[in-house]
């Protein structure tokens, strides 16, 4: 006999095995999603056996059909009960600047044009859902649409056990995501494209590599999920945004994290500056161990901009500063104000001005090495330098 972990009750609301107790079982009555037919819950002591619906008169019944109208309940319930509904597939993505701008020439960014994960929230573009939904002479799975604006094209989501969409379906113009199903799992994961031309292909057992003394693990082949007559040429309406440092004339020193557009790298710069640094923060997964306030200071140090700071230099480790603070008199055997030598490096910037005392100093030293480290940190970051007498960015 074929058995079920799931039912609908008189009202259509599946009810799952595991929300059903001795208690409250004879509360509703509860029929089969393949056959309609009605069902009865099994239960077990725990430890026996797997708790489960069987039809109450043995009668054939289609598996298939149970997967494909299970699916197609639990799709239009989460529609209607999640605050988001997210989407995401695969779609060109390129900068409306591409054609006029002079730093995709000479810096080669990688993701101003190219295929990307596009993910839209279909809650914000239709408020309604329906199964078994007709539209343009077509049948969906769940149809969603827009009830306030009819110029909104209605959305298939289509349900594929063993059978697919017709080609005709297909050339019909319809946005439409088929999603494979094989198990229950396959229509509660993320709704996430991962067949078609523009997916990226994952790696196979021939081509996995050896990584840190182990094989990266091959994926395992998942049921498919397409996105058929959507918009895959998508416009930015956003620039890529840049942190901004800048050392002025009078010893300041002006940073800005994600301040600055792209576009305006080449044109924007502040009339006293002397030097400035931008960073395009390319991998946005890589957080460096420095912040960009050290980057930058570091940038101007290697290049001879007059500027000091102790951290900078290589006493820094063993130098020290007079500090007044509490001193033990040996001769009262009391705590009294006085002055101690005390390591530079265990003083915290709000106490001192290291700027100040570097630059007073006669022994300061820069530390190249600890720079160079700084800057190595960012080599997964695009690092542009200007300076007055730069007529453009450096090649």
């Amino acid at each position: 006999m074929i058995t079920y972990p799931n039912a609908v009750d008189e009202n259509g609301d599946v009810h799952n095995i595991g929300s059903i107790t001795q208690e409250n079982r004879a509360a509703h009555k509860y029929f089969c999603l393949g056959c309609d037919k009605e069902m009865v819950p099994v239960l077990f002591k725990e430890g026996q056996k797997e708790d489960h619906f069987r039809h109450k008169v043995n009668d054939l019944c289609n598996p298939e059909t149970y997967l494909h109208n299970l699916a197609k309940k639990h799709l239009a319930k989460l529609f209607e009960t999640s605050k988001k509904f997210e989407v995401s597939y695969y779609a060109h993505n390129e900068c409306p600047r591409m054609s006029t701008c002079k730093l995709l020439e000479k810096y080669h960014f990688k993701d101003c044009s190219g295929v990307t994960l596009h993910t839209i929230d279909l809650k914000e573009k239709y408020d309604t859902c329906q199964i078994e939904g007709v539209y343009d002479g077509y049948r969906a799975d769940v149809l969603l649409t827009n009830s306030m604006d009819e110029s909104v094209r209605p959305l298939f989501i289509e349900v594929s056990v063993s059978h697919d969409c017709t080609p005709e379906k297909l050339a019909s113009g319809n946005q439409i995501i088929e999603i494979k199903v094989r198990s229950e799992a396959d229509f509660k994961r993320p709704i996430t494209e991962n067949k078609g031309d523009l997916v990226p292909p994952k790696m196979d057992e021939s081509s996995r590599r050896y990584y840190y003394g182990y094989y990266r693990p091959v994926e395992p082949e998942q049921p498919f999920i397409m996105f058929h007559g959507f918009e895959r040429e998508l416009k930015r309406s956003d620039f890529r945004k840049v942190d901004f440092f800048a050392l002025r004339s009078n010893g300041k020193i002006c940073l800005e994290e994600d301040f600055l557009p792209c576009g305006k790298m080449e044109s924007f710069h502040l009339k006293d500056s002397l030097f400035e640094v931008l960073v395009y923060r390319r991998n946005k997964g890589y957080r460096p161990r420095y912040n960009f306030y050290n980057l930058g200071l570091a940038e101007a140090m290697l290049n001879k901009m007059p500027i000091r700071h102790c951290v900078h230099c290589v006493n820094y480790g063993r130098c020290t500063i007079p500090m007044e603070c509490q001193v033990f008199n040996r001769r009262t055997r009391q705590m009294e104000k006085g002055v101690q030598q005390v390591f530079n490096h265990r003083v915290k910037e709000d106490k001192v001005d290291k700027y100040e005392l570097a630059d007073k100093c006669n022994n300061w030293k820069l530390n190249e090495a600890s720079c160079q480290r700084i800057i190595s940190d960012y080599q997964h970051h695009d690092i542009f330098i200007w300076t007055p007498d730069m007529d453009d960015l450096p090649e």
